[in-house]
């Protein structure tokens, strides 16, 4: 009775080894997913929530420079909605881009009041994911500033 107690054991040992070492074996690699680009609808949502939550206090819900902070602003803020009007009726993407990010200086501006979004939202350790993460914050928040446009009656 000894010797089948032990062929047991033995069965039962080596059962429990056959599945541990199954289930640590690796996996074949799944094939990458191709990439899908976000609609445009859902990228512009979330650039409304950004717009919502680190904007609106200062440039005001409709991004007419009347936000409840405006009052403890030095100098006024520009109307939001006019940036394409502005500028010959092409968005000033690049020009907004490098407003929101702020980490480069533009000159003819003066002192900055508005945070420098591009530190904010990136890494200070310069991670590359957090530094794309926060482009990919200021891309959506150009895509909800050009739905914003005002358009001219026909």
């Amino acid at each position: 009775m000894r010797l089948s107690v032990r062929r047991s054991l033995l069965a039962c040992l080596t059962l429990a080894l056959v599945l541990v070492a199954s289930s640590c074996a690796p996996e074949e690699p799944a094939e990458p997913a191709e990439a899908e680009e976000a609609p445009a609808e859902v990228v512009a949502v979330s650039g409304q929530m950004l717009y919502e939550r680190h904007c609106q206090s200062c440039h005001g819900p409709e991004g007419k420079g009347e936000g409840s902070m405006t009052d403890q602003l030095t100098k006024d803020l520009p109307d939001l909605t006019t940036l394409q009007a502005s500028h010959d009726g092409v968005f000033p993407e690049e020009y907004v881009r490098k407003m929101i990010d702020g980490r480069e200086m533009i000159p003819a501006h003066g002192t900055r009041q508005m945070p420098i979004w591009g530190n904010i939202w990136a890494s200070s350790d310069g991670v590359p994911s957090q530094e794309q993460a926060a482009q990919e914050r200021i891309d959506k928040l150009i895509v909800y500033l050009k739905s914003m446009q005002e358009t001219e009656a026909s």
